[in-house]
């Protein structure tokens, strides 16, 4: 979703710096979709906390984080 918000203009570019702080929280996962951020670039936004990356923390699907928040 970050990636969508940051790809258009149709949200305004208020939403693009935490946008690109969610995303960076991802570490090195976040590195397999700077292609479809290249559109971003031109438009000025940095990306070094997304391509200097060098965390790797766990990813969990959407369907385990879900069971996760049921059990809380």
């Amino acid at each position: 979703m970050c990636a969508d918000v940051l790809e258009g203009n149709r949200w305004g570019g208020d939403a693009q710096p935490k946008c690109l702080e969610y995303l960076g929280r991802y570490g090195v996962h976040a590195k397999e979709i700077l292609p479809r951020l290249e559109g971003t670039r031109k438009r000025g936004v940095k990306l070094e906390s997304i391509e200097t990356a060098t965390e790797s923390p766990p990813v969990v699907d959407l369907k385990e984080f879900m069971e996760r928040a049921a059990k809380k």
